[in-house]
């Protein structure tokens, strides 16, 4: 886990530096795949979803290869440079972001940590 102190250190990206790149490879890893019949993935136990410096991974997650977006269910986390989020049930797509519900989060790159019932 990357933790830095509650300044945010010369040459750290800021948010405007760390926009996913949408041309990033999708990596996914899962103890067992469904393939349906438009492409789109369920996946199942141990589930990683990898784009680029972002990471989701989750029991539970259906992966939309159209948009790219993941929905994800059980112990889901989130982390990218800036923030990491762990909840019950969340999204995450290159172009939308992410959102975590019953959320807990941490700023990485400050000192600072808190919950909410759903965080974007």
């Amino acid at each position: 886990m990357l933790f830095c102190p509650s300044e945010v250190l010369p040459g750290t990206p800021t948010p405007r530096e760390t926009k996913p790149d949408l041309n990033a490879a999708t990596d996914i890893f899962s103890d067992k795949v469904t393939l349906d019949a438009n492409g789109n993935y369920s996946l199942e136990g141990n589930v990683q979803v990898r784009q680029g410096d972002r990471k989701l991974t989750a029991e539970q997650a259906q992966f939309d290869k159209a948009t790219g977006a993941v929905t994800a269910k059980g112990s889901v986390v989130y982390q990218d440079p800036i923030v990491r989020l762990s909840g019950r049930s969340g999204n995450y797509s290159a172009t939308q972001g992410a959102d975590v519900s019953s959320a807990e989060f941490e700023l990485l790159q400050r000192s600072a940590r808190g919950s909410a019932s759903s965080i974007e």
